[in-house]
Order: C-alpha cells, then sequence, then structure tokens
C-alpha cells in the first residue's frame, strides 16, 4: 500500500538457475575438459581459471594437468608446486580438453555459465572438448560428422579398461569405439586440415542447481 492510498504489487524476486556439473575423476589418467565457464566462481573478480586454479578447484589427488599447446605443437605439463607465473600456467579455456592425472578418486561440482561454443582446429593433433550440449545424444560418429570430412580420428580415454581408444570415420556406427559424447570429457582430434567450428545446444548440466 502506498502512501497515495493506491496498491503497489511486487513480483517475487527470480533466483538465476546456474548451471552445475558434477565430474568424477579416479586414480590414474583422466581426459577432462571443463564444462562449464567457471569465471567469477573461484576467482571473484571474474579473473578466467588457469590451470593452478583447476588443479586447486580439483583437491590434492590431482599432480599434474597436460595439455596440447598448438602453437608449439607439443603437450605441455603444469604441476602444483610450480609457480603461479609459469608459462604452463594456461587460461583455462571451453574448447580444451585435459589430461589430468590423479593419486586418488575424487567427485567435483562444476558451476558456471555455458561456453561460447566455439571449437578451432589446428592440422595435425588437436586436444579438445565439446564445450555445449548438442541438445541430443550424440556418438563420436555424430561429432566426425560434425567436424566435417578432415577429421581423420578421435581419441578417448575409456577409464573402465584404463586405455586410449581410437574411433575412426570408416569404422562402423555399432563399434564399441563409437562411444556416447560426454560433457566433462576430453577428446584428442586428428586433423588432415584447420577448421573452426561452433556447437549450439545448451549448457552442459547434470545436478540441480
Amino acid at each position: 500500500l502506498k502512501r497515495d492510498g493506491s496498491i503497489e504489487t511486487i513480483f517475487p524476486f527470480e533466483r538465476e538457475e546456474i548451471p552445475e556439473f558434477q565430474l568424477a575423476l579416479q586414480e590414474g589418467i583422466n581426459l577432462i575438459s571443463v564444462p562449464l565457464n567457471p569465471s567469477g566462481t573461484l576467482v571473484l573478480d571474474g579473473t578466467p581459471w588457469r590451470l593452478s586454479d583447476l588443479i586447486d578447484f580439483i583437491g590434492s589427488g590431482a599432480t599434474m594437468v597436460i595439455r596440447y599447446d598448438k602453437a608449439e605443437k607439443k603437450f605441455v605439463t603444469y604441476m602444483p608446486n610450480f609457480p603461479k607465473n609459469s608459462p604452463a600456467n594456461a587460461v583455462v579455456k571451453g574448447d580444451e580438453g585435459y589430461i589430468v592425472l590423479m593419486s586418488e578418486p575424487v567427485s567435483v561440482t562444476f558451476t558456471g555459465k555455458a561456453w561460447d561454443g566455439m571449437v578451432s582446429l589446428d592440422a595435425g593433433i588437436n586436444l579438445i572438448s565439446v564445450p555445449i550440449y548438442p541438445c541430443e545424444e550424440w556418438r563420436l560418429s555424430d561429432l566426425i560428422s560434425f567436424i566435417g570430412k578432415d577429421a581423420t580420428m578421435v581419441i578417448w580415454y575409456d577409464k573402465a579398461e584404463k586405455k586410449f581408444v581410437t574411433y575412426m570415420p570408416d569404422f562402423p556406427e555399432n563399434s564399441p569405439a563409437n562411444t556416447m559424447v560426454q560433457g566433462g570429457e576430453g577428446y584428442i582430434v586428428m586433423m588432415k586440415a584447420p577448421a573452426t567450428i561452433t556447437f549450439t545446444g545448451a549448457s552442459w548440466g547434470n545436478t540441480t542447481a
């Protein structure tokens, strides 16, 4: 009720739903991606995460993170005892995958918003993510079709069998290697030529915010 006798309608505050994604890491090798853009969730001023932030977030069980430097065309390792100003302490990106070595299993829950969906691939080796949920179930055959004719193979890490597995375009779609595309997973993609692709869909999320 306002002073002039009129009634003011006040709408209840609607809390923005922030996606969450729970990711299980096992002891040993994990080929992961960061499924949501976490900027601002660990560093309050919105500064992008670096690999040091990722290791801090995962916890003491993370012994190293390996990324593929496309400019230098080599794998680069970052470890918890490295200084934060080390050149190896790269910015975490939505289009990249990471090899994370763990001394013990742990489950972590990422909170953030969707990445922009753009992935740049070079000729040769690429360690990528699928940064956005395509809103339908994809297998590696769908991913290769989406990337295009220059994709020659996709390699994923089978945590149950503890080995890397290759899928190629001429494999049958019912091949056991034609696994489901998952949020929070990384993929090694071999390319004959560079390409830039943009995924569309929704943010990855598998828990209730």
